[in-house]
């Protein structure tokens, strides 16, 4: 074929596979042939179809398409399936043929077309009055706007696997709004749970285009609140899914100056062309309800006065077919158009936007839809109940319940990273906006950079981490703030960063990268606005002074590239990007990223309350290039999106977990670039006490604290055998998680009705290293002496355990390890006995573990019999022996986390135990493990929880075991443990709470 031929092929074939969006598979390659035939007179092969079906160029269309449509049959749940299970090879292989590609190597099919994964979307949802409504029938019945929106982002270069990550998590949303159709109303209140810079606009974009298709008439999206996040999400709604025809709001003869009063079109949007066209104008076809905006871009909610109230009510709009049946009666409801405005959380424009609706009237028959976009800030009602009326409201939920009370049909969706506040809610308050119909934990995208990806995790081995497996070593920098020539040394450091990292974007583009259009270094170190026009004279100061041009400039710039960042990339081949053979070949684009640093201010102050803060030409996302150094505060923290962020330098504390984790905008996608982020973090902030504390580990373990909370809300997503979740959020009220005594999930004014009983969880092991600081020994002997009973039963011969590892895996090695360790069989009762003889660290509090453990085993009953404990011995260990001990007890080196006692910085007590030891102790207790081998299968017994031993150096001195000496202190031996009940006893966990 030639060039102009497969031009038309692909075409066809594109028309094709679209044609089968939403249907069965039926025979494309039948199709694709019959229609070249018919249609161009081309006489194909079907070899030739085929190759384009398998083209994974840059430049193939259709390879994309076909992937979406293929995951979109993987994970169907209907009739023409053949009874092949979702997400199997066997389903996959029946559409293969029925698609007409069943004469084919199956395995080289299975390669180029992986198998989708099973979704990791956690629902939370149960006892609904309806059947399920948003069927693949309803679903596909209107799908116009569906369509449009998945369109765009194709079109804009997303990978299809995500767009339909994004089709999947949202139809079960979707589906857990009430159906608009029904005559009976229900206002449901759910919670979708994202990560921070993760994608969450896109997604609920996807349920509004969803929503408007199935029949909703009022989509109102609560932003931020401050006017540049709100013009933000209405440009982004705008571009992607309200398209040029509705913002044009016209018919087909459109004028010029009909043209030029869109203000994108006006203000000369340089990104205008791409905007979303529609096939056809929804304001002239009857079948398509148009989007009629009552905000935009450059203006919120407005009052509209008599004279214009039409623009909210369909019967003066001559949009209802039968004006005596309700507006979402099956008469009427697709004639209706759809209002939507993009509003700040905002006293004035929210009571404003309800006077107006009021003004209408018929509100009860008004299928809305309120989209809370960071639902934890502004929205939850921080007054004290202590203190004030429990009808008492802030100012901004009063309005949102306001608003929900005058619309029985307005169901209430809250989007946010950080959903502490909102799971805390007064639960029993119906005016209340606690989540209490569903919760929705969105899967990690594909790609995405969090809190895990700058932590270890699962790395406990010190002596062991390197660039290549250690994230902290490989992207994070402390900086010592307290030594002032560090701190200043380290402000060189991140400025040199930004520019080397700028010349190697520079680089890369050169040799056939996308282009970076954006490259931002973000300097985050006070709220106070009086603070950053000092940090930003300081650092132009710096800037000035650097000598990029200059001999000393190019060595400081030589030596980062050679010690940071060539290794780091280079050790790294799942993240790195091209990077040149020499510093020599970057030197030339030295220069070049200076100059676009440079050009006006290299250093721009964000931190305004008002949107003319922000409209600077030079901090322009939206129409230009930003190459810049941003310093800022709050406003910096939470919604404003920082494009081509690759610099963080970050040294200010926050009291709260979620302001800290909204603070981390080094979070989010970084394509083309992962191995070049670099985190410059406070390792000892000083506050107004003198007491100082490490923000690095604070995010560790706020990172940790949303790891669990995510695990919390997946043990509570319990279904039934039709697949049907059983369990809301109000029969549940999942439980948050704090690791830090000084950092809280949320603000102390949205935690009034938090306090937590009880917790455990059935065979899942969690470390217990919360220890006091050492002190004088006396805590570290009182522990080894509540232990030493079950050190007595510990005989002289050792079990060997398996676990398997993925990583480090060498060409035929199965990943199959083992470690040996001594076992002991002890009765719970005695367990129990020991645990209560330990001591905590200041804030932390053990009693709802020991809540737990003494109902399942004290109860009527008992669901935990023993503890199989194990002690692992390890590759020529320091030991020794105690009197009454028959076996010699070995001595680790592990970390204390901080052994400041006047510090507030991270958890006391140590890191925790390594995931190798972990499987075994999981699998005994009949946990997610089963890798333990013949050992702990024969431990486990179902009432058999298991409980992980070991003896840590904790000398005044350090934490190496050689320097303990002979006759052994028990002061110096720290005993750590953690433990696993067993999965019958709390099978999807189980936590309690009381009303403060």
């Amino acid at each position: 074929m030639n060039d102009a031929q497969t031009t038309q092929l692909v075409k066809v074939a594109v028309a094709q596979i679209d044609a089968q969006s939403g249907l069965p598979p039926y025979d494309l390659i039948d199709e694709i042939t019959r229609v070249c035939a018919r249609s161009l007179g081309l006489n194909l092969e079907v070899e030739d179809i085929v190759e384009l079906l398998l083209d994974d160029s840059a430049s193939s269309l259709v390879r994309p398409r076909l992937v979406a449509r293929l995951k979109q049959w993987d994970s169907s749940t209907e009739s023409w399936s053949n009874s092949t299970e979702p997400l199997s090879r066997e389903r996959r292989h029946f559409v293969y043929g029925q698609l007409g590609l069943g004469g084919l190597d199956f395995p080289n099919l299975d390669a180029k077309f992986p198998l989708a994964k099973k979704s990791g979307v956690i629902v939370i949802s149960g006892g609904k009055p309806w059947d399920a409504w948003y069927t693949s029938d309803r679903k596909a019945e209107h799908e116009f706007y569906r369509q449009a929106y998945y369109r765009s982002l194709i079109d804009k270069g997303w990978d299809p696997s995500v767009v339909n990550d994004i089709d999947e998590s949202t139809d079960k949303i979707v589906g857990l709004l009430a159906d608009p159709r029904r005559t009976e109303y229900f206002q449901a209140k759910g919670l979708v749970v994202g990560y921070v810079q993760s994608g969450k606009t896109a997604n609920f974009t996807s349920v509004i285009a969803k929503a408007v298709d199935a029949g909703y008439k009022l989509i109102i999206v609560l932003t931020g609140t401050i006017e540049l996040l709100r013009s933000q999400t209405q440009r982004r709604l705008d571009m992607e899914l309200v398209g040029k025809e509705n913002i044009i709001a016209a018919t087909d003869d459109v004028t010029r100056a009909t043209l030029e009063a869109a203000e994108y079109y006006a203000q000369s949007d340089e990104d205008w062309p791409d905007f979303l066209s529609h096939s056809v104008n929804p304001y002239t076809d009857p079948s398509i309800p148009a989007i009629r905006r009552l905000t935009s871009y450059l203006k919120d909610y407005e009052e509209l006065g008599n004279s214009k109230l039409s623009l909210l009510d369909p019967r003066l709009n001559g949009e209802l077919v039968d004006i005596q049946a309700a507006s979402y009666s099956e008469v009427n409801v697709q004639g209706v158009n759809v209002r939507l405005a993009v509003v700040k959380k905002n006293k004035t424009v929210l009571e404003r936007l309800l006077s107006d609706l009021s003004k209408v009237g018929r509100l009860e028959e008004l299928s809305a839809v309120i989209l809370d976009d960071e639902a934890d800030q502004a929205s939850v009602n921080t007054l004290n109940p202590r203190t004030n009326s429990v009808n008492d409201k802030t100012a901004i939920n009063q309005a949102i319940v306001n608003l929900l009370g005058a619309m029985p049909r307005a169901q209430y969706l809250a989007y946010t990273a950080t959903p502490y506040a909102n799971v805390l809610i007064d639960a029993e308050s119906p005016e209340q906006l606690f989540p209490r119909d569903f919760i929705i934990s969105l899967d990690r995208p594909a790609d995405y950079m969090g809190g895990a990806d700058f932590h270890d995790l699962e790395n406990a081995d010190e002596d062991a981490k390197d660039i290549g497996n250690s994230n902290e070593l490989a992207r994070v920098r402390k900086v010592d703030i307290a030594n002032l020539a560090q701190s200043k040394s380290s402000r060189q450091a991140a400025l040199d960063s930004f520019v080397l990292t700028g010349a190697i974007k520079l680089f890369r583009e050169a040799h056939g990268s996308k282009q970076f259009k954006h490259h931002t270094m973000l300097v985050h170190e006070s709220v106070k606005k009086t603070e950053h026009d000092k940090t930003r004279l300081d650092l132009k100061k710096l800037w000035n002074s650097s000598g990029y041009s200059e001999p000393r400039g190019l060595s400081r710039l030589k030596n980062l590239w050679e010690d940071d960042f060539y290794p780091v990339s280079q050790s790294r081949p799942l993240e790195k990007g091209r990077m040149p053979a020499s510093f020599d070949e970057l030197k030339e684009f030295i220069g070049r990223s200076v100059d676009k640093i440079a050009s006006g201010h290299p250093i721009i102050v964000v931190n305004g309350d008002n949107n003319s803060d922000y409209a600077q030409a030079e901090l322009d996302f939206q129409g230009g290039s930003v190459w810049k150094i941003l310093v800022g505060g709050t406003k910096l923290s939470r919604g404003f999106t920082v494009e081509g962020l690759t610099i963080s330098y970050y040294m200010r504390r926050s009291i709260s977990a979620d302001t800290m984790m909204q603070a981390g905008r080094w979070f989010g996608f970084r394509p083309g670039y992962r191995d070049l982020v670099r985190l410059f973090i406070a390792s000892n902030v000083v506050d107004g006490k003198g007491r100082s504390f490490d923000l690095y580990e604070a995010f560790e373990a706020i990172t940790s604290d949303e790891d669990t909370f995510r695990k919390e809300l997946s043990d509570f997503s319990e279904i039934d055998e039709d697949g049907i979740p059983t369990l809301r959020p109000i029969d549940v009220r999942p439980l948050v998680f704090q690791q830090l005594p000084w950092l809280r999930p949320a603000a102390a004014n949205k935690m009034y009705h938090a306090r937590l009983t009880t917790r455990g969880k059935g065979g899942v092991m969690t470390d217990f290293m919360r220890h006091p600081e050492r002190g004088d020994g006396s805590f570290n002997r009182s522990h080894f002496e509540a232990f030493l009973p079950i050190l007595k039963r510990f005989g002289g011969e050792v079990s060997t355990f398996h676990y398997f590892e993925l990583e480090d895996v060498v060409e035929g090695e199965t990943g199959d390890k083992t470690f040996d360790a001594y076992v002991a069989s002890v009765p719970a009762i005695e367990i129990l006995d020991a645990l209560k003889k330990f001591t905590w660290a200041d804030g932390w509090d053990f009693g709802a573990d020991l809540d737990f453990l003494e109902k399942q085993i004290l109860g009527a009953s008992p669901t935990i019999t023993d503890f199989a404990v194990l002690l692992p011995v390890l590759n020529n260990p320091r030991t020794f022996r105690v009197e009454g001990v028959s076996i010699d007890i070995p001595v680790i080196r592990r970390k204390r986390r901080n052994v400041d006692p006047a510090s507030l910085s991270a958890r006391p007590g140590f890191s925790g135990n390594s995931f190798r030891q972990r499987q075994p102790v999981e699998h005994i207790a009949g946990g997610r493990f089963n890798t333990g081998g013949d050992e702990a299968d024969k431990l486990s017994t179902g009432t058999t929880g298991a409980l992980l031993l070991t003896y840590a150096a904790d000398l005044a001195v350090g934490s190496d075991p050689s320097l303990i000496t002979d006759p052994v202190d028990t002061g110096d031996i720290a005993t750590l443990f953690g433990y696993a009940p067993p999965k019958a006893s709390a099978p999807r966990g189980r936590i309690g709470f009381s009303s403060v």
